[in-house]
């Protein structure tokens, strides 16, 4: 189905109503569920950020001063004055990153109504999450050739930056594709459906809707993990996926999950496989790792770095 904001405050409230017993404490506490928050549709990525959900971009750490505690000069320097201090700096350094990336060539979005998020600049608005996300886009610049990339799908899109970031950049990409958990896929529905212009917004919610979609359009669709099993084997059928991104997120899931996933990647070729993701992490006891990904023989690694400050490798992979 199209979504728009008042759909999209219906499936919030149907989501919460009908899984209250899963999510009783934290973010997703029926407890944290007010209907003023619903009414504004900002609970979920101004919440979630602030509860660590997904990566903090916020600028502000903490409220400031703690309503919770009694004031004191020790405290008003270590919670108030260090923090505002520090966050200047942050400014500063952040400014002098945008601008670098100004000059290779990539854009950023203004959002001055997301100040609690973003860094607002003259002409843009900036984080660590976008300088993580430009990044990327300019590694993968190095070796795709972008004109030729129509359809994109990122698997665990977080908050959505990666992927307005994507769009904002690369005016050839006509469908971007959200696979992801529902309560996260919630978030980056919220903030892309007010945050991107020239696409429609579809929500997959049965299988079959996705006979709805024209697309020859331009569309951001949207895909939770449950209708993602349902109709992975026959994706293929509606259009190619030129471009497949996934960060961070691969090593986290159980292997047979990841396993499921390449299954659907390698449904198509000529394709490409964005990836960036720890070189070693320990799951529930079991090992994961980048250079561990299955990988089948008509992968070719085109480039690939690996970060020393995070040992993560990110690589682009061509089939």
């Amino acid at each position: 189905m199209i979504i728009n904001n008042e759909i999209l405050k219906d499936k919030v409230k149907l989501y919460f109503s009908t899984n209250t017993h899963k999510i009783n404490s934290g973010t997703w506490s029926i407890k944290e569920l007010k209907e003023e928050d619903l009414d504004s549709l900002n609970f979920f990525y101004k919440n979630s950020f602030r509860r660590g959900l997904i990566e903090s971009p916020e600028k502000f750490p903490h409220p400031k001063p703690y309503s919770t505690n009694k004031f004191s000069l020790r405290f008003f320097y270590q919670h108030y004055v260090k923090i505002k201090l520090n966050q200047r700096a942050i400014k500063k350094k952040l400014l002098v990153e945008k601008n670098i990336f100004n000059e290779m060539g990539i854009r950023f979005p203004y959002h001055p109504e997301h100040k609690d998020f973003y860094y607002t600049f003259n002409d843009a608005s900036f984080n660590s999450n976008l300088r993580k996300y430009a990044s990327f886009l300019l590694f993968m610049q190095t070796c795709i050739d972008f004109s030729k990339i129509k359809n994109v799908c990122e698997i665990g899109a977080g908050y959505g930056g990666m992927a307005e970031l994507m769009m904002f950049n690369q005016k050839s990409i006509s469908n971007y594709i959200i696979v992801d958990l529902l309560e996260t896929m919630l978030v980056s529905m919220t903030y892309l459906t007010k945050s991107v212009r020239g696409y429609n917004f579809y929500y997959i919610e049965e299988a079959d809707s996705i006979n709805e979609i024209n697309f020859l359009e331009k569309n951001i669709i949207f895909i939770s993990t449950t209708i993602y099993s349902q109709i992975k084997s026959r994706l293929s059928r509606y259009l190619h996926i030129d471009l497949f991104i996934n960060s961070n997120s691969f090593v986290e899931m159980p292997k047979e999950t990841v396993d499921d996933y390449f299954r659907f990647i390698e449904q198509f070729n000529d394709t490409y496989l964005f990836s960036s993701n720890a070189i070693k992490r320990i799951e529930n006891g079991y090992e994961h790792g980048a250079r561990k990904l299955p990988y089948d023989k008509k992968w070719t690694h085109v480039n690939e770095a690996v970060s020393s400050k995070y040992n993560d490798l990110t690589r682009v992979s061509k089939r």
